[in-house]
């Protein structure tokens, strides 16, 4: 075991941005600033660590239960993450604490079920931990409410395509289960069907910036028009 071992870990499965030095017990005995670069991540590299520890492929299924069920009585930091959200939510967190940081990452799992990664890195100011759950609520409901959505109906007229928070979705208009056509890190958004109903126009910033991008109906093939 050991940082290194973890270290290797997380470059073995693509991870980037996140730091493992020291043990806990160095960690506790060192000083410690928040401009030393060892034993730091970035939160989108945070947000990456929860979304492959979540899809059940980098850790055994008993090891991933247990992980999670220590986030979940995580007794630290009730005012963050946990603070502002409703009575009764299931929140699997970890906080985080340095002179001038207070941090939360973790799993928030909306009333559908739906589960949201959430990393908050608030640095300095008077009160952190409120930032921490005033974003966490901010998320909840953003993500419960459907907001900042954008629509279309195919040339049919049988089926809804829509954003929602960086990905594409897509549903019979008469109602039923959205299916997911795009995920991940990118975010895309503003979709529209062409004339035809076969391909999905859209835009992303899976190449590095704002651009067009056109797809299959179904999701696959992806390719990049500008």
């Amino acid at each position: 075991g050991g940082p290194d071992t973890v270290q290797e870990w997380m470059r073995w499965h693509g991870l980037k941005d996140i730091r493992i030095d020291r043990t806990i017990a160095q960690l506790l005995r060192a000083r410690r600033d928040l401009r030393d670069e060892r034993d730091s991540s970035t939160p989108l590299a945070m947000v990456e660590l929860l979304r492959k520890i979540d899809s059940g492929n980098v850790l055994k299924p008993q090891s991933r239960a247990l992980l999670l069920d220590m986030m979940a009585r995580c007794k630290t930091g009730k005012n963050r993450i946990r603070g502002l959200l409703p009575p009764g939510t299931k929140v699997q967190n970890k906080t985080g604490t340095l002179s001038g940081l207070s941090d939360d990452v973790g799993f928030i799992t909306l009333p559908d079920g739906r589960r949201i990664a959430v990393a908050v890195f608030p640095r300095y100011g008077s009160n952190r931990p409120r930032t921490v759950a005033e974003a966490a609520r901010t998320i909840y409901y953003g993500f419960r409410s459907g907001r900042w959505t954008s629509v279309d109906v195919s040339p049919e007229g049988s089926r809804v395509l829509f954003d929602l928070l960086g990905d594409l979705y897509e549903l019979p208009i008469a109602g039923g289960e959205a299916r997911s056509l795009t995920s991940g890190m990118a975010w895309d958004m503003q979709p529209r069907y062409s004339p035809d109903g076969n391909t999905i126009v859209f835009t992303s910033d899976r190449a590095g910036g704002d651009n067009l991008w056109v797809m299959v109906r179904n999701g696959n093939a992806p390719r990049q028009l500008t």
